[in-house]
């Protein structure tokens, strides 16, 4: 399994970049981690701090991330279809790729938000964080492409203090 760093590198992205944001201050995508367990829900730990964060990861990766999703995720809306938006969208455009997704402002969104959780862990990793100050993504607030990238928001938590096992 190719590692974030490798992931990043082979994106052109170089570990110096500056291409997100904590409380608008400037980070790198090594500063951050998601959460996997619980993502999403509120932290157990008494004391967390909550940091707002954006993070721009280029929308070539996002493309090649949901082209190796798509096909098991199509395959199973053809073979248990459903009602859900995302599917009643690539059904009425004839089951489109990665790039025509992408290029598709309203199903664009949709993809996003179903795919959203996959792209940041594959980018970032959730295991221990690579620098400090470090965050750990609990939540992802929107989603949207803009240009040559894909822009995250949510909430994480700052790291350096102990946490539950299900904070982590």
């Amino acid at each position: 399994m190719e590692t974030p760093v490798a992931i990043r590198a082979r994106f052109g992205h170089e570990e110096t970049d500056l291409n997100g944001e904590v409380e608008g201050r400037p980070t790198r995508p090594a500063q951050f981690r998601v959460r996997s367990l619980n993502f999403g829900q509120h932290w157990r730990t008494p004391g967390v701090r909550e940091v707002s964060y954006r993070l721009a990861v280029p929308v070539s990766f996002v493309a090649d991330l949901m082209s190796r999703e798509l096909s098991d995720y199509v395959a199973d809306c053809i073979a248990h279809p459903d009602t859900t938006p995302l599917e009643a969208a690539l059904r009425f455009r004839s089951w489109p790729d990665a790039e025509q997704i992408l290029a598709d402002p309203e199903v664009c969104g949709l993809a996003l938000e179903w795919f959203e959780h996959d792209c940041l862990l594959a980018w970032l990793g959730d295991g221990d964080l690579g620098e400090v100050p470090g965050y750990v993504i609990n939540t992802i607030a929107s989603a949207e492409r803009r240009g040559d990238a894909v822009r995250f928001a949510g909430t994480a938590r700052a790291a350096g203090q102990p946490v539950r096992y299900q904070d982590v």
